[in-house]
């Protein structure tokens, strides 16, 4: 949130986060995200990197690569990019349909162990014991 209301001050935050942890692709990329924004291409270019070293399964900074290529003039490296971050997320989405239709499958298999319960019972119906 601090990033949108107050680059500046996210900056510090940011540049101290890296300092403490360079590993933590989150603040690399968070931190990248701020010299773009700041107008400091050039520097946000290495960060970048640095998470794509970090964490290859991101998609995000492969868009963030482009777009800081593309500022720059750099339209082969910014296109090389957009193809990168298009496999990764089409992969991503791939992942979630997967993982969607095993756990759809898993609840039909649910469902067809629980035996039936017996006719006409009903959960809202008001139960009349006998005195």
């Amino acid at each position: 949130m601090i990033l949108r209301t107050d680059s500046q001050e996210a900056r510090g935050y940011l540049e101290r986060a890296v300092a403490l942890n360079p590993n933590l692709p989150q603040a690399v990329l968070a931190y990248g995200r701020v010299l773009l924004v700041a107008g400091e291409t050039e520097k946000a270019i290495p960060q970048f990197q640095r998470v794509v070293e970090l964490a290859p399964e991101e998609d995000s900074v492969h868009y963030l690569l482009a777009t800081a290529y593309r500022k720059l003039g750099r339209e082969k490296e910014a296109s090389e990019e957009i193809a990168r971050f298009e496999n990764l997320a089409k992969k991503k989405s791939d992942r979630r349909m997967q993982m969607a239709q095993e756990i759809i499958e898993r609840g039909r298999k649910l469902q067809e162990q629980v035996p039936d319960i017996e006719p006409g019972f009903s959960p809202a119906r008001t139960v009349e014991h006998p005195l």
